[in-house]
């Protein structure tokens, strides 16, 4: 499809769009005698598409034969119906290339299919995967959008001797014969196993695998204990938690010795976890239903991450000291002076470490009653506002509980004077042109800098103050704060 900006009918300057839904190629003019060849050896064409989603490498198709030529033969088939504008017309693209492929006998290396809930999806994805499987693809993406049913997965999948990698969503898995001998990453979310049990005839099969996603709540292993098999490739595993489950990770040193990255998610029914392990380098806690009380014995544990609205109580052992970091992001719909005080509790257990803390409160307190402590406040290296209209007492109350270092804009595009407003008016007395008087109300703050960040450097630069509101609308920035050593709450 080619359209004429302002109506003009220039050379060469007609703009091609693929419209959803037709051949992104079909009609394109290719490189003509009047336009200088662009060439470059095939091998870095095939790099450059390799970074490329299908649609993307199909726009440069249009700027040369060489292009086209390595378009028509690209290692890596992204087939995504999303991007068509009905189902007939993706059907007969999706075949057609794949012909193509067959007949000129090139190889794959990755194949990613995104279908939709069509009367006939479930026989073209299995059409498109087994031929796929045919042309040697070692990286398999499958996602299958339905609320109402799952596709079923070709068994060649789980017999292949050659596949690396596998990803699957919405789909139903056979377990009765797997050989997936070199597999080693793996990718499963609402997906439903039969004949077998998810970790002794899949996991287990699989003595290459290094990386593990259970992304389904249904996923979750139904007997760890009844096999004492080490996966020893394993570096990062990903998966929910029940309680009949906990004992799983009691000593992850024993199951999966090279293990270095764990996350959990939806924690339900579990009110207390122990994780023991000597190559543990990040763990992350992800939406836990409920206050969890977790013990970590990982010595060189690196970076700890938290998201959710659930508080946890927390207890590291670690010979790092203050050499590790822990990332928290905090969404919650109301904040009250017990919701502070747990807070507050949170972010003293993760003392020892570097804390960035991220906070979005839906419907924030505008007062703050009655909150005092006599335990020490926990310094925060950043904190990062989340919400689109910051509100004031939501401030109040994050400066009443913590001593971040610097305070940053976060989630929303550079140019929200709502929020420098509201942060110049809570932080700052009196300002001139390069310097600014701490607001006294706020105990203990002694110094406030704004810096802005060089994108082209790299780095943050101080701001002078008589340029901020004229620099906000175009660059991001954040507030350096300064604070009196105290011991306790005021």
């Amino acid at each position: 499809m080619a359209e004429y900006r302002g109506g003009e009918r220039r050379r060469d300057r007609r703009i091609y769009r693929f419209a959803g839904g037709e051949n992104p190629i079909e009609g394109f003019p290719m490189a003509n005698e009047k336009r200088r060849e662009f060439s470059l050896p095939p091998e870095i064409v095939e790099h450059i598409h390799s970074f490329m989603k299908g649609k993307e490498a199909a726009r440069t198709a249009i700027v040369s034969k060489s292009l086209y030529k390595a378009w028509s033969k690209r290692p890596n088939l992204d087939f995504d119906e999303r991007h068509f504008k009905r189902y007939a017309i993706f059907s007969e693209f999706t075949k057609k290339t794949m012909q193509r492929y067959e007949d000129l006998k090139v190889k794959i290396e990755s194949f990613t299919l995104w279908l939709k809930d069509d009367f006939d999806s479930p026989t073209l994805a299995d059409e498109l995967i087994v031929t796929a499987m045919k042309l040697g693809a070692v990286d398999l993406n499958i996602n299958f959008s339905s609320r109402s049913k799952l596709l079923y997965l070709p068994d060649d999948v789980l017999r292949s001797e050659t596949l690396v990698g596998l990803s699957v969503t919405g789909c139903r898995i056979d377990l009765r014969e797997v050989t997936c001998s070199k597999l080693k990453s793996l990718h499963l979310s609402v997906v439903r196993v039969k004949n077998g049990d998810l970790f002794r005839n899949l996991i287990l099969k699989c003595p290459l695998i290094e990386k593990l996603v259970c992304a389904d709540r249904l996923l979750s292993f139904k007997n760890p204990r009844d096999s004492e098999n080490e996966i020893h490739k394993l570096q990062s595993l990903s998966l929910n938690l029940r309680n009949r489950e906990a004992l799983f990770f009691q000593d992850l040193l024993l199951k999966f010795p090279f293990l270095k990255n764990l996350a959990i998610g939806r924690i339900y029914n579990c009110r207390n976890i122990r994780i023991c392990s000597q190559s543990l380098e990040c763990i992350s806690l992800v939406e836990p239903y409920e206050a969890v009380t977790a013990e970590f014995d990982v010595p060189n544990l690196r970076k700890f991450h938290l998201k959710g609205s659930a508080f946890c109580c927390l207890t590291f052992e670690t010979t790092c000291g203050d050499d590790w970091e822990s990332d928290i992001h905090i969404m919650h719909h109301q904040c009250s002076a017990s919701w502070l005080s747990s807070l507050r509790k949170l972010l003293q257990d993760l003392s020892l470490s570097k804390v960035s803390l991220s906070m979005r409160v839906r419907y924030p307190t505008k007062y703050i009653c009655d909150y005092t402590s006599c335990e020490p406040i926990p310094v925060v290296e950043n904190l990062n506002i989340m919400d689109h209209v910051p509100h004031s007492g939501l401030l109040d109350a994050l400066f009443l509980i913590c001593r971040p270092k610097f305070v940053n804009q976060y989630c929303f595009a550079p140019g929200n004077s709502e929020l420098l407003e509201l942060l110049c008016k809570k932080l700052i007395d009196k300002r001139s042109e390069n310097h600014c008087i701490p607001n006294p109300s706020m105990h203990g703050l002694e110094e406030v800098n704004v810096e802005v960040f060089e994108e082209t450097i790299g780095e943050w630069w101080p701001l002078p103050w008589k340029t901020l509101l004229d620099d906000v609308n175009t660059q991001e920035f954040r507030f350096q704060l300064r604070w009196r050593r105290e011991t306790c709450a005021p």
